[in-house]
């Protein structure tokens, strides 16, 4: 994991007008934003399964 980003990916930068979110500097960073992404898609259908699920059994009572 890189020291610079803690994994994320980047340096979340906070200003009085919001935030600002800058690539990771670091050359020797290892973060997969397509792994990432693929990730997060992953868990949203996941989720979204399990809601469905709950709502038909809702239904079904």
């Amino acid at each position: 994991m890189c020291t610079t980003c803690n994994g994320t990916g980047g340096l979340t930068i906070e200003h009085s007008w919001g935030a600002q979110f800058l690539p990771c500097p670091s050359s020797d960073c290892d973060y997969d934003r397509e792994q990432a992404i693929r990730e997060e898609k992953e868990a949203i259908k996941r989720f979204r399964s399990e809601i469905y699920a709950r709502q038909f059994q809702e239904g079904a009572v």
